[in-house]
């Protein structure tokens, strides 16, 4: 049987441009793939354990340059202020945005007053004397090594209103000047919230 020399081109033409799309597909993967492991990107990493409603700062995370490929794409990129965790997150995790509540977001955010962010708080023994609309004192108590020129027990926050409870943790509405000392005092001291009343 003769073969067709018109169709055997045409066979021809089509396997070759073929595996030019398959080669270059391959190509444009592996590419890919090696600039997911080669190519590097700031990100913001756990240093420690974050428990649930821990509140994320600066002694918790730090910028680390990873890999692309390691770094999801629901990313934190800027921390905000007064942010807690919404799970548990573990040293050397990237922060993603479905672990990170930040203030003003949930349910709670909507009863925060402008120029106040949330902070999670451990009430201790008030904690089945409290609840929203309260108001606190938020003090601190350090080693007094930790702080040599200053008191040891001290107020970071007066008149924090209380936005939600769960189980022994406040949601502490705390004006943005006091974030930083606030969460400061969670961190590296010991932590009592003083009863003041609800608002008037």
């Amino acid at each position: 049987m003769r073969h067709r020399p018109a169709l055997w081109w045409l066979a021809a033409l089509v396997l070759a441009a073929t595996t030019t799309f398959v080669i270059d597909d391959l190509l444009d993967d592996a590419e890919r793939a090696r600039a997911a492991w080669t190519d590097r990107q700031d990100a913001l990493v756990a240093t420690t354990t974050i428990a649930i409603h821990d509140p994320i700062g600066s002694h918790n995370t730090e910028r680390r340059e990873l890999p692309a490929g390691m770094i999801p794409e629901e990313a934190i990129v800027d921390l905000v202020p007064g942010s807690s965790a919404t799970s548990a997150v573990y040293p050397g995790e990237v922060l993603v945005d479905e672990r990170v509540l930040e203030p003003g977001e949930g349910p709670a955010g909507n009863a925060l007053a402008t120029d106040t962010s949330a902070v999670a708080i451990p009430l201790g023994a008030v904690a089945d004397l409290v609840g929203p609309g309260d108001r606190v004192d938020i003090w601190v108590s350090f080693e007094p090594f930790l702080v040599p020129d200053q008191e040891p027990t001290r107020v970071v926050a007066r008149s924090a209103v209380i936005v939600e409870t769960v189980d022994d943790i406040a949601l502490v509405a705390v004006r943005d000047e006091d974030i930083a000392a606030t969460t400061g005092a969670i961190s590296h001291g010991i932590v009592t919230v003083a009863i003041v009343g609800r608002p008037g």
